[in-house]
């Protein structure tokens, strides 16, 4: 699963979601010294990472999981909600439109062992992801 914000800015936006975490405007997400996004509840800090990708059409996150542990499908979609929520509450001025694509998408999510198989891109994952 990966989230796509649509945006012309996206270095812009990812900038405002680490300003904010400075700022302790999002208390619920903290970035490391890769750039790489953690939920900091404590039953979920450090489970898996949300990953920035800056492209063209807008600005991507994969998940990253743990090397130890295999990531749980409900763990990976309580990162990929909270999160997208997270940038809905905080830089919706930045983006026009918000697409999570189901399951994994291994082009951008990076776990040991798949979570669960690659579904068949439709035509508008296709062209968001090309």
């Amino acid at each position: 699963m990966s989230i796509l914000f649509t945006t012309n800015k996206p270095k812009t936006l990812l900038e405002r979601l680490r300003s904010c975490i400075d700022q302790n405007h999002i208390e619920t997400w903290a970035y490391d010294g890769n750039g790489d996004f953690t939920h900091t509840p404590d039953q979920f800090r450090y489970k898996a990472w949300m990953r920035p990708y800056v492209l063209s059409e807008g600005l991507m996150f994969g998940v990253v999981g743990r090397n130890d542990q295999r990531l749980t499908r409900g763990l990976y979609g309580i990162y990929h909600g909270r999160f997208a929520e997270c940038v809905t509450n905080h830089g919706d001025d930045l983006f026009t439109v918000a697409v999570q694509t189901a399951n994994g998408n291994m082009r951008y999510d990076v776990f040991d062992g798949p979570l669960v198989h690659p579904p068949k891109l439709s035509a508008i994952e296709q062209l968001l992801l090309s």
